[in-house]
């Protein structure tokens, strides 16, 4: 999410029908009892909106008294969802912030909307961009000015994110993000702009705030903003806010109080003179556990000196129903006359997140020392003269009655115990609900057995008084159940419903007063049903009872020799509503007993014992009030038998650590081998089983029939186990084809998704490695070394009694944008689908991330569709390895995967995005022929399938460049033009060099073998060699046709500058090293003359 928001109110809620929707109904809130798990309303009947806010105690204008003002954001979609619970909301519209006022905190007065729409959203202070959020705020009063401030988070487009890059934040987002001050002269009046923070300086990056809070130190009267880093919230700062001298707001210094695990909901109170700094998971809406850190002081020296925690530590009390399905939100301190009370006014997000009725859930805070403890309750009473507190009589005891704790799809529920004696996972919860996200399943595609439970009890705060109590609860589903009650127990009875009498549609069914004595007892729902049989519970209450039951008690004698046992005697109304269990340890071989507390009717009496069998028929009596029914006779022989086995190998050696199943149509048991290879099981029913065994690596063995008699020892034929194994063996090198030394070699199963089969193992010095007793099946090889980029190979095939080998070579890191999710989603990837709220998404909450401050994440409540990828242009064409670490709950349905396309969108290779609660490296291997490599994640999804991404890696082994044939035609050209040249047109000594270089390029041209480099050798040498003759042909024929001249006309000096001349140039072209400089001179020297 990207805001923590607070709403908190008076409310009150009835069910329309017992098999229909809830809707709201407009009750007065009751002075002095604090109800939850209902919407509030005002002192006239109308609804409280009231989010984001807290409450401060100011002197009212009008009267001078001491008065609560609470303020909070209204948001559109809070009323939509008061109207209509059944549906929630992702946006996040702004109203207007509202304010009421009390005089004792439970019956509220509607001030009216102190800050409007008009006044921050579309205004000339954003450009006249409209507020995309406003919230999270609170309000101090400036005792120097007499005016009040409120602080609020305030965003609005920015395209170019000039406003916030300014004060030094350097996101990308085009919104900017800053908390927004505004002034009021009177508490209730209306406030208006004063101006926007930046607060980049104060967090040490982001200009906005994560979550904030105002504090007031009554005793003090300063004032303080909570906030957190903007991105992660895994800082927290405190800062003072006041006037300076001149009358303009300030926010003080920064105090980094925390830094460590990312938290939201920041929010703080005072209590015995300590300072307490809590907050809560980062999981967006839903409901969180409760973190806190104590403070002596507010002090500046203090606050340097102390400097930063980095560990909060968890509420105790919060953790059974998450802070009775809320998060912090924020605090308040009654100072009382006898003792102070802080009460806990925690957000619960219901109309954003769907989790339950009510916006806001106020339970009282108890110390032991410095250590608050939170108390969940649903309904208490507040004295507030005396500061004190108690449960009311309306409390439901039950935590996470409603399993809107849980914030995603579960088989552990908070709050609640399972125990599965039969079946794959039958207690989950799930979306068939009465009210809120999520409801109790007990469901299986096979049989099942199973119960969940709760121990309700006094706390160190609470007591749970002795006497009566209704259980109430909802439930509908079909199929066939064999057993199906609603239960509780207190000391050593047992009192349940049956409840297998379900509905398409949901009623509500009841088991009225239970008796309770000792401050404890267990309640919950047993379920022995066949496939697909389906119970869906929700709304479990479990209340003191407003009357007392008449009671009545039956009496007898169990005959058995199960001394040392525990026998039950159970009581079954004749209409099959009420079972009663009592739990008889059985001393001797006549044991006597008595069933009290059973409501007059009649009843059909039997009784049991584990590993034995009544001989009777149940009995049939009468229970009267006030009466007891004697003489009841029962008689328990036993009825089961052990079982005794060894498991070998194929060499007789002992085999440990062997599964061993011991089942029937009806029941099936589970034992391991110990160190001598034996197993045993006891107690087991006389009849006929099977035996399986199963190891890793070694096949499967069974069924082995054995019959159990009464009171024997069977003992099993030694079981022989077969390995069902073979070796894999192979060699990693670098790119360079240098041994990896010590890689690390990881094997993933892949024969299903959610195949946990892995081995781990290191490479030799010489880059080898040999793996053996690996089991038959398919799996992925990753090997990773000191580099950035792992090998990976898919589809390998290991295989009984064989040997295979794979090599792997690490590639060269190929760069990606934004591979570790350190950016915004949309820098270098494409999102093609978007939802809201989740859907795919950076998550910057710590426990998700893998490294560093952002992961890809996938999640979302109902089925949709993920698509992110990256395409990669114009890259070498080479074998590609991608790999990234993923942690994923992928279930069998699920279309998921990481795949390769080539430049034409076809995939060139995929991989299924496995399930394991870890990160770890999966990848593939793709080949890439024309340049483009896309890589991404696809999902088809059902609801709540979730995955996390991060560290995306790209490695290369580029490609080698096929042989090209020689090509010689410039060779052979060259060598053509200089057969033609002939020796007298050029110096004997330039000519005779180029005929060199001729012979040696004739060869290269010959020699079939040449490489193109000789050949462009040797077409460099010709044209150095032509380039370098001296040609003499002009100078030749010049030198002919002068020496046919006569002197006969010329005058002597004349005739004799000639002559010289020719006789030069004549010496010139005798010369054979003559250079092209000496023949150009000679030629035009004579025929100057």
């Amino acid at each position: 999410m990207k805001k923590r928001l607070l709403l908190c109110g008076i409310m009150a809620f009835a069910m329309a029908s017992a098999s229909g929707a809830a809707a709201p109904k407009t009750v007065q809130a009751q002075s002095q009892n604090i109800k939850n798990d209902i919407f509030w309303h005002d002192v006239d009947g109308d609804p409280i909106y009231s989010q984001g806010g807290g409450i401060f105690k100011f002197k009212n204008p009008d009267t001078g008294k001491d008065t609560y003002y609470w303020y909070g954001v209204k948001y559109k979609e809070a009323e939509a969802f008061y109207k209509n619970p059944a549906k929630s909301y992702s946006a996040t519209t702004f109203e207007a912030v509202t304010c009421y006022t009390s005089d004792d905190l439970t019956n509220w007065k509607f001030e009216g909307n102190v800050l409007t729409e008009s006044e921050v959203s579309g205004v000339e202070q954003t450009n006249g961009n409209p507020a995309t959020w406003l919230g999270r705020m609170g309000v101090a009063y400036m005792e120097e000015s007499g005016t009040y401030v409120m602080a609020i988070q305030h965003e609005f487009a920015d395209p170019g994110d000039v406003i916030d890059n300014a004060g030094g934040d350097t996101s990308k987002d085009g919104v900017t993000k800053q908390v927004l001050l505004l002034r009021s002269d009177s508490p209730a009046g209306q406030f208006k702009w004063d101006r926007r923070v930046n607060m980049a300086s104060y967090t040490g990056g982001t200009s906005n705030t994560g979550d904030q809070t105002v504090f007031t130190d009554e005793d003090t009267g300063k004032d303080y903003l909570l906030y957190s880093y903007g991105r992660g919230r895994n800082r927290i700062f405190l800062s003072e806010i006041r006037e300076n001298a001149d009358g303009k707001i300030e926010i003080g210094e920064p105090y980094k109080v925390f830094q460590g695990d990312g938290r939201e909901g920041n929010c703080m109170f005072k209590y015995n003179g300590k300072y307490y700094i809590c907050a809560s998971d980062l999981y967006g809406w839903n409901a969180s556990h409760a973190y806190y850190m104590v403070l002596d002081s507010l002090e500046p020296d203090y606050l340097e000196q102390k400097g930063t925690e980095s560990k909060m530590q968890v509420m105790p009390g919060c953790s059974d129903d998450f802070c009775h399905v809320s998060q912090t939100g924020f605090f308040y301190t009654v100072q009382g006359g006898a003792q102070d009370t802080v009460l806990f006014c925690g957000d619960r997000w219901s109309d954003f997140a769907n989790n339950g009725l009510g916006y806001n859930q106020w339970c009282p805070l108890s110390f032991d020392g410095d250590v608050p403890y939170f108390n969940s309750l649903s309904s208490w009473d507040l004295d507030m003269a005396a500061g004190q507190w108690r449960a009311a009589e309306d409390n439901n005891y039950i935590k996470n009655g409603s399993f809107d704790a849980d914030r995603v799809s579960a088989a552990s529920l908070a709050g609640w115990k399972n125990t599965v004696e039969k079946g794959s996972s039958p207690i989950k919860n799930s979306g068939n609900v009465v009210t809120g996200k999520y409801g109790l399943a007990l469901t299986d595609t096979v049989d099942f057995v199973g119960s969940i439970s709760q121990e309700v009890k006094t706390t160190p705060y609470v007591e749970l008084p002795d006497g009566e109590y209704n259980m109430t609860a909802y439930v509908k589903g079909s199929g066939d159940f064999h057993v199906l009650q609603m239960y509780a127990k207190s000391g050593s009875m047992t009192f349940a419903c049956d409840i297998s009498d379900m509905e398409a549609e949901w009623r509500q069914v009841s088991l009225e007063n239970v008796p309770v004595s000792g401050g404890a007892v267990e309640v919950g729902f047993l379920a022995d049903g066949k496939e697909k049989a389906a119970c869906y519970i929700d709304d479990i209450t479990f209340v003191k009872a407003d009357t007392t039951a008449e009671r009545g008690a039956v009496s007898g004698t169990i005959h058995s020799d199960a001394v040392g046992k525990n026998a039950s005697i159970h009581a079954v109304r004749e209409d099959g509503t009420d079972v009663y269990t009592c739990q008889v340890p059985i001393t001797e071989e006549e044991q006597s007993f008595s069933v009290n507390m059973l409501k007059p009717g009649t009843y059909l009496i039997s009784a049991s014992c584990d590993g034995y069998a009544l001989q009777e028929e149940p009995q049939r009596v009468t229970v009267l009030p006030n009466d007891t029914t004697e003489g009841i006779q029962f008689t328990l022989a036993i009825n089961t038998g052990d079982v005794s086995g060894k498991v070998t190998d194929e060499s007789g050696g002992a085999l440990s650590s062997v599964k061993v199943i011991l089942k029937n149509n009806d029941s099936a048991f589970t034992q391991t081998t110990d160190g001598e290879g034996k197993y045993s099981f006891s107690a087991i029913e006389a009849g006929i089983y099977k035996l399986y065994f199963e190891k890793k690596g070694y096949a499967d063995q069974g069924p082995v029939q054995v019959e159990v008699k009464k009171g024997e020892t069977v003992f099993a034929a030694d079981t022989v186990m077969e390995i069902n194994a073979g070796t894999l063996t192979g060699t990693v090198t670098d790119i360079n084809g240098d041994p990896a030394g010590k890689a690390k070699i990881s094997l993933r199963g892949c024969n299903t998704k959610d195949d946990m089969t892995r081995y781990q193992l290191e490479t030799e010095a010489d880059g080898t490695f040999r793996l053996e007793n690996v089991t038959g099946g398919v799996y992925q090889v990753i090997a990773s070394a000191d580099h950035a980029v792992s090998a990976v190979k898919q589809n390998v095939q290991v295989t009984k009694g064989a040997e295979e080998t794979v090599d792997l070579v690490i590639p060269e890191q190929t760069e990606i944008v934004n591979g570790d999710f350190e950016q915004a989603l949309s820098v270098g990837w494409v999102n093609e689908y978007t939802y809201s709220p989740y859907g795919c998404y950076i998550t910057a909450r710590a426990k998700e991330i893998y490294e560093g401050k952002g992961s890809l994440s996938y999640y979302r409540s109902s089925p949709y569709l993920g698509h992110t990828y990256q395409t990669l242009h114009d890259i070498p064409n080479g074998t590609y390895t991608v790999h990234v670490m993923v942690n994923a709950g992928v279930k069998d349905t699920d279309d998921f995967y990481m795949y390769a396309k080539d430049g034409t969108d076809q995939i060139i290779a995929k991989e299924n995005i496995p399930t394991n609660n870890v990160y770890e490296m999966i990848g593939l291997e793709a080949e890439v022929t024309d340049n483009t490599l896309t890589i991404g994640f696809y999902g088809n999804m059902g609801a709540d399938t979730w995955c996390r991404m991060d560290n995306i890696r790209v490695g290369c082994i580029a490609a080698e460049e096929p042989d090209q044939p020689v090509e010689k035609e410039e060779l052979n050209n060259l060598l053509e033009e200089a057969g033609t040249l002939k020796p007298e047109d050029y110096t004997q000594s330039s000519y005779a060099a180029l005929m060199q270089v001729k012979e040696t390029a004739e060869g290269v041209a010959e020699n079939p073998e040449a490489a193109q480099e000789d050949v462009m050798e040797a077409v460099k040498a010709l044209n150095d060699a032509k380039d370098a003759l001296v040609s003499v042909q002009v100078l030749q024929a010049a030198v002919e046709q002068k020496a046919e001249l006569a002197p006969d006309g010329y005058t002597t000096e004349s005739w004799k500058d000639f002559a010289d001349a020719l006789d030069h140039a004549q010496g010139v072209l005798d010369n054979p090293d003559a250079s092209q400089k000496d023949v150009d001179e000679a030629y035009k020297d004579l025929i100057l003359k």
